[in-house]
């Protein structure tokens, strides 16, 4: 499963162009894939390089496997990782409550909705903005969530929302600093 890979000659925060390989690995869930992750020597950010390019980038999700995108699977696995995402949530938003009570709140990469889903029952409104399609789907019929398409972040206000969160994001996105723009 090699995939077309682009390998950065700069930095994708500061722009630096010195890096050392700080890390090698292997993916062993879907692809098999082996890894490099280089940190920059001028902000000492940390990437995957050489990385999937934007186009490959999606097919390292599409499994029935990748519990957080299709909540499918079952076995043992499965159950402990729906064991820590309860503590996950509730830490979340243990965190969250100190500072904000309730408003308005998109999830940015809200997978199967189910942070949403929380500060939906804590009296949030909530939106979400999901790329993989099945996870989208899922988080609308389950918990009657809406959930954007990834095109349309560029669409709202900047004062729309109390809250924005993205766990567990910024390492699937390609143009970080468009991003937090």
């Amino acid at each position: 499963m090699e995939h077309q890979k682009e390998t950065l000659d700069s930095c994708p925060i500061c722009e630096g162009k010195t890096f050392v390989t700080v890390l090698q690995t292997k993916d062993y869930f879907l692809s098999a894939e082996e890894f490099d992750i280089q940190q920059c020597l001028n902000c000492n950010f940390h990437f995957t390089n050489p990385r999937p390019n934007k186009k490959a980038f999606g097919s390292y999700y599409k499994s029935e496997n990748y519990i957080s995108h299709s909540n499918k699977s079952r076995g043992a696995f499965a159950s402990l990782y729906q064991y820590a995402r309860k503590i996950n949530l509730r830490s979340k938003y243990s965190i969250l409550s100190r500072h904000i009570k309730t408003g308005k709140a998109l999830d940015i990469g809200s997978g199967t909705g189910h942070f949403l889903q929380l500060l939906k029952t804590k009296g949030w409104e909530t939106r979400g903005i999901e790329p993989d399609e099945n996870a989208a789907d899922f988080s609308r019929s389950s918990f009657n969530l809406i959930i954007d398409a990834e095109s349309e972040i560029t669409n709202y206000q900047k004062s729309s929302f109390d809250l924005i969160s993205m766990w567990h994001v910024l390492e699937h996105v390609h143009d970080l600093n468009e991003r937090l723009d």
